[in-house]
């Protein structure tokens, strides 16, 4: 609602624009819009993130990424992180089976994915965030690096 109410309003802003007697000679080329404050939120999932392969040592890590990567999304004002409660509901998936219309049900906008895997490097973690209504991938990244830099490459995949 809160989307639509905003492209209506920007649409009737450049309706009035067009027809405001100005002549096309006379109005800038550029029209410049700028939001400093909005209350849309992006309704976000980040299941937990998957370990494939490295036994439960991974599977540790795996759940310490999930942690963080949900907690920097909390402090980030343009998303509202999905209650825990919604994980079960949905269950388990990973990016070749995410189940869009149960995130849809849920009124969740995007989702955040995330594998990671042994490397000899130490770990790598696949990161993938999603559009429900789309159903696609928006953006994808790989990081390497030590299993002791766990928190460094949680914090790393929030900020993209």
């Amino acid at each position: 609602m809160k989307k639509s109410l905003l492209f209506l309003t920007l649409a009737m802003l450049l309706s009035s624009i067009a027809w405001s007697g100005v002549p096309q000679d006379q109005m800038e080329d550029t029209l410049r819009i700028e939001i400093t404050r909005s209350n849309l939120r992006i309704p976000i999932a980040v299941p937990s993130f998957s370990a494939v392969g490295g036994g439960s040592e991974f599977s540790t890590m795996a759940r310490e990424l999930t942690d963080i990567v949900r907690e920097d999304l909390k402090t980030i004002p343009i998303f509202n992180l999905a209650d825990d409660a919604i994980y079960s509901r949905v269950g388990y998936h990973n990016h070749n089976n995410i189940p869009f219309d149960l995130y849809t049900q849920f009124k969740i906008d995007a989702v955040a994915l995330g594998q990671i895997f042994p490397d000899p490097k130490g770990i790598k973690v696949h990161s993938r965030l999603f559009s429900v209504r789309d159903k696609s991938s928006l953006f994808g990244k790989s990081i390497v690096g030590k299993k002791s830099q766990v928190r460094y490459l949680a914090h790393t995949i929030s900020s993209h």
